[in-house]
């Protein structure tokens, strides 16, 4: 889904947008676990809807290192602060051969920094 960012701030100041995870983990069977470092995030698009945005910094891809281990989604200048603007970014998911069915969950986590 989208994540929408609005900045209503007179004063900009430098800030980043992180992104981490916990494992999957099987809901029946909690010792069954895809690592999060399985999570890709792909084709960061932009849409500004109204000011500057943060157009010109947004990590156009990146792996999670592991649970719990926060990368940077975007960072923004002061200079590129102020206005309201959505972020698209597409997860995918890489199932180890091992993998088996199952229904995981993870929960993932984006931090103002």
């Amino acid at each position: 889904g989208d994540l929408e960012l609005v900045d209503r701030r007179t004063n900009f100041v430098s800030y980043n947008i992180n992104i981490s995870s916990t494992n999957l983990i099987e809901q029946s069977n909690n010792s069954i676990i895809i690592g999060a470092d399985q999570i890709n995030i792909n084709t960061l698009s932009q849409t500004v809807v109204e000011g500057k945005g943060a157009k010109n910094n947004i990590t156009s891809s990146l792996a999670l290192s592991g649970a719990g281990i926060s990368s940077t989604l975007l960072s923004n200048t002061g200079d590129d602060g102020g206005g309201k603007f959505t972020l698209n970014p597409i997860l995918d998911l890489n199932l180890p051969a091992f993998s088996r069915e199952g229904n995981y969950q993870a929960t993932i986590t984006i931090d103002q920094i």
